[in-house]
């Protein structure tokens, strides 16, 4: 009985580590993803005011670009395009790690 409570004590210990593990990979892949696309946001933002898409309207391109780059989902909540940094070395981590915790 002891045996049986001290593997259950692992298993449970195993599982708890890889998702704090899991939680703090997709912090740093949420982190790494805000920065670059904030950047990439501006460079669209400002090509958009100098070419004037939205004919100088104040705050058009702001508007229209504020979300660029993010995945998008159907109503349902299924994603159909992924986003734009979704594919970077910290995001790829999280998902295998995000992987390996719901298989245990």
């Amino acid at each position: 009985m002891k045996n049986a409570l001290i593997i259950i004590f692992f298993l449970l210990s195993t599982s708890v580590s890889a998702s704090e593990s899991f939680a703090a990979a997709d912090a740093k892949c949420q982190a790494r993803k805000t920065k670059l696309l904030k950047q990439v946001r501006q460079e669209v933002i400002e090509t958009c005011k100098q070419n004037k898409e939205f004919g100088g309207e104040p705050g058009g391109c702001d508007n229209f670009y504020s979300d660029y780059g993010n995945p998008i989902f159907d109503p349902q909540g299924f994603q159909i395009k992924k986003g734009v940094f979704d594919d970077i070395p910290e995001c790829q981590h999280a998902r295998e790690l995000q992987g390996s915790t719901e298989r245990n």
